[in-house]
């Protein structure tokens, strides 16, 4: 972890660690068509999101002829998640978060 309690790399924001939690929900890797209809019924900009948190956390790839979201670096996420309140891991994952 970094200083104080937040955990290391960038601090993606509440809004930013239920995004996350949203597209490790499905599997870790979403279409970006998937995320603009996210932004339309919340109004989060996982555009800017991506671009602000970018490599090597999040990665935009062509999957299928289509632009897909891949969360890179899980233990990240889930330390900003847990952090924001996002997301309680399962009990055998809290020695992963601790690393």
């Amino acid at each position: 972890m970094g200083s104080g309690d937040d955990p290391d790399g960038p601090d993606p924001g509440k809004e930013g660690a239920r995004f996350l939690a949203w597209v490790k929900k499905r599997g870790s890797m979403v279409r970006f068509t998937d995320c603009h209809k996210k932004h339309l019924q919340t109004g989060f900009d996982a555009h800017s999101f991506v671009r602000s948190i970018g490599s090597p956390y999040l990665e935009k790839y062509t999957w299928r002829g289509e632009a897909v979201l891949k969360l890179e670096d899980l233990p990240w996420a889930d330390r900003w998640m847990v952090r924001y309140g996002e997301e309680v891991p399962h009990h055998r994952h809290w020695h992963r978060l601790k690393k």
